[in-house]
């Protein structure tokens, strides 16, 4: 029992998360977190999400998945991407912000950290004078991988 209340004052916590996203901590809302924490840093899709957590807990269907990362998201727990198809793709928000590459052959996503863009905000305020403030970038390329793979062929 000690074991689970230091856990549950551990800041990174599910319930710590969630209570301060100002939510009421909920079997479905841990389980979907634990779940974003056990990925990373993979970006998971709510159907991804709903495999995983449907596969421990048998009563979690596909619109609990959906309304549950709709809710941790809005409370600023997780964060939603859009990182090219059609699919939404959450991961944990403790980490901070971050760009995304995406590899258009494989699908793999890796992260950009902001300090890689700092040039273009820079370049962007000089030339302009335009003071960038949120910043959201995907990129779409090729990976290292698959760029070998192809000049291999």
């Amino acid at each position: 029992m000690a074991e689970a209340r230091g856990r549950e004052s551990d800041p990174a916590s599910a319930s710590a998360m969630l209570r301060a996203g100002g939510l009421r901590v909920t079997p479905q809302r841990q389980m979907v977190i634990e779940v974003l924490r056990s990925a990373a840093p993979a970006h998971l899709t709510a159907d991804e999400v709903w495999r995983e957590v449907s596969g421990r807990y048998s009563d979690f269907n596909r619109s609990t998945a959906y309304r549950v990362l709709d809710l941790l998201a809005s409370a600023g727990v997780i964060t939603q991407h859009r990182l090219g198809g059609t699919a939404a793709h959450y991961e944990l928000n403790p980490r901070g912000t971050h760009h995304h590459l995406v590899c258009a052959r494989c699908g793999r996503v890796f992260d950009l950290e902001p300090d890689d863009l700092s040039p273009l905000s820079r370049r962007v305020r000089t030339r302009l004078g335009f003071v960038v403030g949120d910043l959201g970038i995907t990129v779409s390329g090729v990976c290292a991988s698959c760029h070998a793979a192809e000049t291999a062929e």
